[in-house]
């Protein structure tokens, strides 16, 4: 969508007494339209909108740059980011053929929590991944304590005909 269209229906919902607006979509942090990228976008809405909250539906770990996070030094954006995790072990993120591996996504975490200590960082889990063990649980249970989520949100493996994962043992 262009940056001017979303500028303008922000414009409408605020002018219609809206307080909060929440940008998502599916790889929300990929966004570039207009040669404006994520990071343009939020300072042009928080330049040129009265908006009283805005909030991100959700972003990948390798999204995550302090430059994009120093933006929440406006009281305007909502301090709740969430990270979809999927699994807190390498092997299995591997098997998912997410571009990011349990490192990447503690050092987006790390910078989160540098910047902005009182943020609340939530995160989605699936377990019983095609060939899960029990030691790549663990190391999923464990990765989870250690980031001390606000929130998980945990989903059970569930089998989606057609996709690679439905074919593994």
């Amino acid at each position: 969508m262009p940056t001017a269209r979303i500028i303008s229906e922000i414009k409408q919902r605020v002018s219609e007494g809206y307080k909060e607006v929440v940008l998502t979509g599916t790889e929300i942090g990929a966004y570039n339209c207009d040669s404006v990228n994520l990071k343009e976008l939020l300072e042009q809405i928080l330049a040129q909108t009265d908006v009283i909250r805005l909030r991100l539906s959700s972003l990948q770990p390798q999204e995550i740059t302090p430059e994009l996070i120093e933006l929440w030094r406006d009281d305007r954006l909502c301090r709740h980011f969430h990270l979809s995790l999927q699994s807190g072990s390498d092997s299995v993120l591997n098997r998912m053929k997410r571009n990011y591996s349990v490192s990447d996504y503690q050092r987006a975490v790390s910078i989160i929590r540098a910047l902005l200590p009182e943020a609340a960082i939530t995160t989605d889990i699936i377990v019983g991944f095609p060939g899960e063990t029990d030691s790549e649980f663990e190391e999923s249970y464990n990765f989870c304590r250690q980031m001390g989520f606000a929130r998980i949100h945990v989903f059970s493996y569930s089998l989606r005909r057609e996709t690679q994962a439905a074919g593994m043992p």
